[in-house]
């Protein structure tokens, strides 16, 4: 879904990315909430006031799709010679206008900080570099030898990675909750602090139990469901 291109008529998948066509950076804010629980939704705007994301690494993320556009043809004028006495020219337009819209690569558009930027760590308009968030507070240097071609492929990979502790955490959780009834740390869109889960060590197992399997939906569910629950203090009789 990241790194989809074409028509959503030709692949799916690009739907992801044309849902939020129009808004790039709650695009973003979305995918880091969904797949790796990052509560960074008030960082499009300035520095997260209860949490360790600043502007500036918000900015950084969405540089990795700062040259995706997207590409819509009108479809009013085939709508009115197409519509008949079932499908009116609205009807057609709402049906035909989805799957002409097109994932492309732009390479004259780039990720820019915006005109209200405040911080002193960048000025108004300026290009941001491409720089991947770290969830020991520990900053990597900017990534400048990518292509620009390849910065959603680098941004997907990095996401879901095994080495990316947060979307293992982040599926087994939602998983957790689904058949549980309740998460391990709740909400599911914020694992900014693991250690405010109920139980943090549990959390810290089954996000390694979805790195172990591969990531297989499958497989992790049948190992919880045929996991026998010990109380605190209870002894395994078995």
């Amino acid at each position: 879904m990241l790194t989809a291109e074409g028509r959503l008529g030709e692949n799916g998948a690009t739907a992801y990315l044309l849902r939020d066509a129009s808004m790039p950076l709650d695009s973003l804010s979305s995918t880091l909430t969904t797949f790796l629980g990052a509560n960074v939704a008030c960082a499009q705007c300035h520095d997260h006031p209860f949490a360790e994301w600043t502007q500036r690494d918000f900015y950084e993320m969405a540089s990795f799709f700062g040259s995706t556009a997207f590409e819509r043809v009108d479809t009013r004028k085939p709508a009115i010679t197409l519509r008949d006495k079932n499908f009116s020219k609205a009807n057609l337009v709402s049906l035909l206008q989805p799957n002409m819209e097109r994932v492309i690569f732009d390479s004259t558009r780039s990720t820019v900080f915006p005109e209200d930027y405040a911080y002193n760590d960048g000025n108004p308009g300026d290009k941001v570099s491409h720089r991947f968030i770290s969830w020991d507070g520990k900053k990597g240097a900017p990534l400048t030898d990518i292509r620009p071609q390849q910065l959603r492929s680098h941004f997907a990979d990095w996401m879901t990675s095994a080495e990316n502790p947060r979307f293992a955490a982040a599926i087994a959780n939602r998983l957790w909750k689904k058949l549980f009834g309740v998460a391990v740390k709740e909400p599911v869109t914020d694992l900014d602090d693991l250690e405010d889960a109920t139980n943090p060590e549990l959390l810290r197992l089954i996000a390694q139990l979805m790195i172990d399997v591969d990531f297989d939906i499958r497989k992790f569910q049948r190992i919880i469901l045929n996991t026998r629950p010990i109380r605190a203090g209870q002894r395994d009789t078995r």
